[in-house]
């Protein structure tokens, strides 16, 4: 156990450090170490201390056999923090290995396709989690580029023509995409359009979806709406559709089976984020895998932070799993309110809601707004304000908002 209490002893010593880490209580064998984290998770860092966790933790499982005496003696034992996610690896590497443990049992018992799925899994996540050695070399980065001007290689994840122009070659790894709007604008449709467009270009990406704005219901219906062009308030009521557009549902709802858009809408905090992208990025090669998150203003963080400090810890920690995982990830961004009293109302950068560092962590800002939403509502325009690695620029769109359908279309329709 000797990872689990240093990493607790460190953070009762350190409390921020729970925001570089992303650790899962269930992976604490110890249930009285377990609780001791979710109660430093929930305090604000100034409140931490041996006495508010150990009332926090007596309040929430009041049959404890922990004692005060114990937190004190725990974190009298911290030394330093500067391997914090060293012992967080190890902290991961432990559950795993109880979790391969049981799951081997399992498959010995009971001789299952699920069950040696189950192992399969759990030993690829043990092998991410060894420790890789970086003496900081260019060779390899060399050689990629050597290999690219001898073979014409896909550059990222196909989408949408113009907007994989704008980005080189579609979505790449270590990318983080914010697309920012006014809500009613179609941030949502257009996330799930990208979506649409990526599976239908490439079957063999996965893509993950995190949306805390509507259950997984309304998303799969928008996702048939986007497919077949019937309005999501017809299949509200599916059982009315005529049987033309019953056969087309039903052949929506086969061809999405063969793809695999995960829609998860019972994922609130970060931390679950974090792991669940984690475990299914590892499973894929390169440029097979995308994750979506709607929107980042909704994801909880531990601890009594300010609005624009959560948003700020949300797009830092996915920016980090985008490298680390060599992966694109698309986060949708609320915008502030003061773009509606302008007399322009075209989408600048300091008009992203409560933080800066939403700007600074993205690679590509990207904003939708209705140019004149009186004479022409449907015509809209994405605009490309930052793109760290191509060009700025708008993409005109036609948004047939019945069927959540982004159509990209030329300057002079």
């Amino acid at each position: 156990m000797s990872a689990e209490r240093d990493l607790i002893s460190v953070l009762l010593n350190r409390p921020g450090n729970k925001f570089i880490i992303d650790v899962n209580p269930d992976w604490f064998a110890d249930v009285n170490l377990r609780w001791t984290f979710e109660a430093i998770s929930g305090l604000d860092n100034d409140h931490v201390n041996t006495l508010n966790v150990f009332g926090r933790i007596k309040q929430k499982h009041p049959k404890t056999s922990l004692q005060l005496t114990d937190l004190n003696s725990i974190a009298g034992q911290f030394v330093t923090d500067a391997g914090v996610d060293q012992l967080a690896i190890n902290l991961h590497r432990s559950y795993l290995s109880r979790t391969l443990h049981e799951q081997m049992a399992q498959y010995q018992r009971i001789d299952t396709d699920d069950y040696l799925q189950a192992v399969r899994e759990t030993m690829g996540l043990l092998d991410r989690l060894q420790v890789v050695s970086d003496d900081g070399s260019l060779g390899g980065a060399f050689d990629e580029l050597a290999d690219g001007m001898e073979h014409n290689r896909p550059v990222g994840i196909r989408s949408l023509p113009k907007f994989d122009k704008m980005l080189g070659g579609g979505l790449y790894g270590g990318m983080l995409l914010t697309i920012g709007a006014r809500p009613g604008i179609g941030k949502t449709a257009y996330c799930l359009n990208l979506a649409y467009e990526i599976v239908h270009n490439d079957p063999e990406v996965e893509v993950d979806y995190f949306t805390l704005e509507m259950p997984k219901r309304e998303i799969a219906n928008r996702l048939v709406s986007v497919d077949t062009g019937i309005s999501t308030e017809e299949l509200k009521k599916p059982y009315y559709l005529s049987p033309t557009k019953k056969m087309a549902v039903k052949a929506s709802m086969n061809t999405y089976r063969k793809y695999c858009i995960r829609v998860f809408d019972k994922v609130p905090n970060l931390a679950t984020v974090l792991s669940t992208i984690r475990r299914n990025a590892s499973k894929k090669p390169r440029n097979k895998y995308v994750a979506m998150v709607d929107y980042i203003g909704l994801i909880k963080v531990p601890g009594d932070l300010q609005p624009y400090a959560k948003i700020g810890e949300v797009t830092r920690e996915l920016k980090i799993i985008a490298n680390e995982c060599n992966i694109p990830i698309v986060e949708l961004s609320q915008l502030n309110r003061g773009i509606e009293s302008r007399v322009d109302k075209r989408p600048m950068l300091s008009d992203l809601r409560e933080s800066g560092s939403v700007e600074q962590d993205s690679n590509v800002v990207g904003f939708l707004y209705k140019p004149d939403e009186k004479q022409a509502p449907q015509i809209e325009r994405l605009v490309i304000a930052k793109n760290r690695d191509g060009v700025t620029g708008d993409i005109p769109l036609y948004f047939n908002g019945a069927g959540m359908k982004f159509q990209e279309i030329n300057e002079d329709v």
